[in-house]
């Protein structure tokens, strides 16, 4: 799966489509970091030395959330919707 970090937060399933910008993609073909999804990057940067993910994988994640910090992390696909109910 790929994965990256979002300029902005899930909002609800309802909402509508929002304008957001995203780092380059994370490949993770064993869903290793499935684990961060809805994390920030603080957050993440956090979790990575208890985690059991590989070591390639956790160096390119420290690497782009050191810069994209508070940034949000899901699967590449993801369409960010509003956070507010109209």
């Amino acid at each position: 799966m790929e994965y990256a970090l979002f300029s902005r937060k899930q909002g609800y399933t309802n909402g509508f489509p929002i304008r957001f910008f995203k780092t380059s993609l994370i490949v993770d073909e064993n869903n290793e970091t499935e684990q961060f999804v809805n994390n920030s990057g603080q957050e993440i940067l956090n979790k990575l030395s208890n985690s059991n993910i590989s070591l390639s994988i956790k160096e390119q994640l420290r690497e782009i959330c050191k810069v994209y910090y508070d940034w949000y992390y899901y699967p590449s696909n993801t369409i960010i919707l509003c956070q507010l109910i109209d």
